[in-house]
């Protein structure tokens, strides 16, 4: 799967981001990269390079720490809001530019001003031929700590029905649009975990060759049709998300996914990782927009000493004009949302889904006894 993902089609990453209560002290991030980060799995300080077949392989380098870490300088002395917008600029021209491949596909950047957000920002930029989502995290929920107690091991609650509310809300949004959005088919591509498991794994056990639940890229996409708000049900958001729900059940226990990885395994027999890699290029190129869940800790973490306030997460570099990543953390949902410039309306889009979560809490009560 992760040469897919390096291709000379693809080159998809994810964005970890961490918002500090603290000012970042970049001498602990250092020992922390050395010590926890590179050791959790080989890919780490690796490279991939192409054999005589063409197919890319990893091969282990020496890791040379300041070339993967980035700290931006913006102007002194502003303020948490103007920091908020350089930050964002930032984030979004990190998720644009390629890793270089000379070096193992990762960086980590340190941004230190205060945004309304934290004191300070801790972001892992990881490479998707790394790993999938699952993956990652999990090798980054083992290099922090409980806030409360770090003796203690995280804990992570669960979330079901959240990508009806999104869809919902991105129903909404079509209307206010007009234009002809409002009787527009889209599709929703949701990337769902293979691994059949509601908690994360220890990394380094993920990376054994007879591993239950092995380190890689083990997801599948699920084709949704966003639900329209017609008919007698149109007001009824509750019906709107069980009908999303029984749904995404019913795709969950199809064949829909694994027959998918057995097409992609097939062309990449047969025809080439390249020709793989186009496929899922068209794959997310022809549907609206794609949706990634994962659960987060209900556990305030510590990034060595840095207490985390907000934690969230983006993929990035995906042929398509929406980009919707969830996680929770300490009993709250992040939805962090990559946009087309120009094309889709940022705010109007984030009323639209404030709309859709106020429209089914409210339904909710009113169905309490």
């Amino acid at each position: 799967m992760g040469q897919y993902f390096n291709s000379s089609t693809l080159s998809v990453c994810i964005l970890a981001v961490f918002e500090s209560n603290v000012p970042i002290d970049d001498s602990e991030m250092l020992p922390l990269l050395d010590t926890l980060f590179l050791p959790i799995n080989p890919c780490f300080s690796s490279i991939m390079i192409k054999d005589e077949r063409g197919v890319q392989q990893w091969r282990r380098v020496k890791v040379n720490l300041a070339d993967h870490i980035k700290v931006p300088v913006f102007p002194a002395g502003l303020s948490p809001l103007a920091y908020d917008k350089l930050v964002h600029d930032y984030m979004s021209k990190v998720g644009t530019d390629r890793l270089p491949e000379s070096r193992p596909l990762w960086q980590l950047h340190m941004i230190k001003y205060p945004t309304s957000h934290g004191e300070g920002t801790v972001m892992f930029k990881l490479h998707h031929a790394l790993g999938d989502g699952y993956s990652l995290l999990s090798a980054l929920f083992s290099c922090v700590k409980r806030a409360d107690d770090p003796s203690l091991p995280l804990t992570f609650p669960m979330n079901d029905i959240i990508c009806g509310i999104i869809l919902d809300g991105i129903q909404l949004y079509m209307q206010r649009v007009g234009d002809g959005s409002k009787s527009t088919q889209a599709t929703a591509l949701v990337l769902l975990n293979t691994r059949f498991i509601h908690n994360y794994k220890n990394p380094k056990e993920m990376a054994k060759p007879d591993a239950e639940f092995s380190w890689g890229n083990r997801f599948g996409f699920l084709h949704v049709s966003i639900p329209t708000r017609d008919g007698p049900d149109k007001d009824d958001p509750l019906k709107i998300i069980s009908e999303v729900k029984q749904l995404m059940n019913r795709k969950k226990s199809s064949r829909e996914v694994f027959l998918t990885a057995q097409l992609l395994d097939t062309m990449r027999r047969f025809r080439g990782p390249e020709v793989a890699a186009q496929y899922i290029h068209s794959t997310l190129k022809n549907t609206s927009l794609s949706i990634t869940t994962l659960i987060g800790p209900k556990d305030k973490m510590s990034l060595t000493d840095h207490p985390v306030r907000s934690f969230h997460f983006m993929v990035v570099g995906v042929p398509q004009s929406l980009v919707i990543n969830m996680v929770s953390y300490m009993g709250k949902l992040k939805v962090a949302m990559g946009i087309e410039k120009g094309f889709i309306d940022a705010k109007l889009l984030t009323t639209c889904m404030e709309k859709a979560f106020e429209g089914i809490y409210e339904a909710a009560l009113e169905e309490k006894p």
